[in-house]
């Protein structure tokens, strides 16, 4: 149950940026407090307009679990603010009551994928507010509006103002890449973070779900279960965990794309098929990796092949997303080469180690697209040589800092994933795991950091033609359930709001972080751990009074 002081301070918060005081009613109105903000959102002449939680009702179009889920979702919500009650406030004299929530969608297939229609618009009127939406995640989001524009009035009543939102994303894709391996997380704590990622209409959880580490998924292919290797025997998912999480994100409107990092980050596969890993645990292990423990799949042993072929045909059959993630980041050629076998097959096909890999992933892709699905990559592989033959049916995420590598890779005819990580990696700034120096990509990412991307100023609009969107990426080294929201929350929203809305030249930081902070609050009112952007102080003594002359054009 959501604690009455979580509550309190959620409502003081839009009170004291909202301009209003405890004992009366105004409605947001000068600065809607919505995060991402909409694309395009104007404000009514009416006078302010009450709801009340306890009789509204909901008339829908079509019938929808899903959608009755966040039907659900926005009662509990509304009724969160009204839990602190305060004696002396009233409804505005001659208000208006909202009574009624049409819902009109166009579709009622529940699929969700890259293309999904996530369009929406709201209007907010008495007796009756109107959503309309092409299908039930845009519907989903006009709620998520709803609820931020929502503002608390007396202990059963809420103040609207009227609101006519046409919104829609900028990028259809906007999301998180969680890395699972290196360190578990609970599924309580995953689901959690897709509730702080759907609040501010973010659709995609990239689950980095196997690395060196560990291979911490139940298999049930009997010619590869084996293949189950967590770092702790009780630390795995199993089937029916992965199929519970997927739906439960879907009912929030969030795609789940597994990746299962290949051919390096391979250890693990050891313990089920030692014969298919070339270099498992090689010291000292910085020779032959990025980080410990050594290993890569062997890409000149048939077998290889016929594991991946059973691991992707269970894997793409247990995730229903359309996007497939393959890996193919930080091969190390050393590695390979500590293979007698290896090397010798080099010689016999006149190839590269660059060729190895190459034919590895012309390999891997070939039995992904038999499966339909749509291959998702690291950058890595194309700089090394690799060429993905069906180029519109390759998406690659880049992390590069050198924002050439950005242009070269859509020059060559593929569509992009932003996830630079001067700006868009979450784990910078803990220093580093081996040695405890700094880490490769400090210092520390701020929200500000993640919001001003440098890409966004880099890319011409040609070439933000071939980007479908960004994912910001936490990588576990140091962090598992015990400090995973605070890492995440409210940071990634720095993404939320560009990929959403585009990057805005106004950029305003005063305002922005006023939003940002009530968003921060609803989040905690949610029940997602999320660390706070100012001292108290600065909340309870209002907007401009933690800010410099400078804030303003930051």
């Amino acid at each position: 149950m959501t604690q009455p002081l979580v509550c309190v301070v959620l409502f003081f918060l839009l009170s004291v940026i909202g301009g209003f005081a405890a004992n009366t009613c105004s409605p947001q109105t000068d600065l809607p407090l919505v995060w991402p903000y909409p694309t395009s959102i104007s404000l009514g002449q009416s006078s302010p307009l009450t709801l009340t939680p306890a009789i509204l009702s909901f008339n829908s179009s079509i019938s929808s679990s899903i959608l009755n889920d966040g039907i659900t979702r926005t009662i509990d919500y509304f009724n969160s603010l009204l839990t602190f009650s305060f004696q002396s406030s009233s409804s505005p004299l001659n208000s208006e009551n909202i009574a009624n929530i049409e819902i009109d969608v166009a579709s009622s297939s529940d699929l969700l994928g890259p293309t999904t229609d996530e369009s929406y618009q709201l209007q907010i009127s008495a007796p009756t507010t109107y959503i309309k939406s092409q299908t039930i995640y845009g519907a989903l989001y006009a709620l998520t509006t709803l609820q931020q524009l929502a503002s608390p009035c007396t202990g059963t009543n809420l103040v609207y103002s009227e609101w006519t939102v046409d919104d829609s994303p900028h990028f259809p894709h906007r999301g998180l890449t969680l890395d699972t391996a290196r360190n578990f997380y609970s599924i309580p704590v995953l689901k959690n973070i897709i509730k702080g990622l759907a609040s501010a209409k973010m659709n995609v959880f990239h689950w980095h779900i196997s690395d060196s580490q560990s291979f911490p998924v139940e298999i049930l292919t009997p010619e590869i279960s084996n293949l189950t290797n967590p770092a702790f025997p009780w630390q795995f998912y199993s089937h029916s965990q992965i199929i519970n999480f997927i739906s439960y994100a879907q009912s929030y409107g969030v795609r789940v794309i597994p990746e299962f990092d290949m051919p390096a980050h391979t250890t693990s596969w050891v313990k089920g098929f030692p014969d298919i890993v070339l270099c498992p645990a090689m010291t000292p292990w910085d020779l032959y990796a990025n980080e410990p423990p050594a290993g890569q799949l062997d890409p000149s042993n048939s077998k290889t092949y016929q594991v991946i072929d059973y691991l992707v045909k269970e894997m793409t059959a247990t995730f229903p997303d359309q996007y497939y993630h393959i890996g193919g980041d930080e091969v190390n050629f050393e590695c390979w080469n500590t293979s007698e076998s290896f090397v010798n097959w080099l010689d016999e096909n006149n190839f590269s180690s660059g060729d190895a890999l190459a034919y590895f992933e012309q390999k891997v892709t070939s039995i992904v697209e038999s499966t339909g699905k749509t291959v998702m990559v690291w950058q890595d592989a194309i700089l090394e040589g690799a060429t993905f033959a069906n180029k519109s049916n390759t998406i690659v995420q880049v992390w590069d800092t050198n924002y050439t590598v950005f242009s070269q890779i859509i020059s060559e005819g593929y569509d992009i994933v932003i996830s630079n990580a001067d700006q868009m990696y979450l784990d910078c700034g803990a220093g580093n795991f081996v040695d405890y120096g700094i880490s490769w990509c400090d210092p520390f990412k701020s929200w500000l950091d993640i919001y001003n991307n440098s890409v966004f100023y880099y890319l011409t609009p040609e070439e933000f033609e071939s980007v479908i969107g960004g994912e910001v990426a936490l990588w576990s080294e140091q962090t598992d359930d015990n400090n995973a929201e605070t890492m995440i929350f409210p940071r990634v929203f720095g993404a939320a709001e560009p990929f959403w809305s585009g990057m805005n030249p106004n950029f305003n930081y005063t305002t922005v972080l006023e939003r940002l902070k009530v968003q921060r609050q609803r989040l905690v009112n949610l029940g997602v751990r999320a660390v706070p952007l100012q001292p108290a102080w600065c909340l309870v003594n209002g907007e401009n009074s933690c800010f410099t002359t400078q804030s303003a054009s930051l």
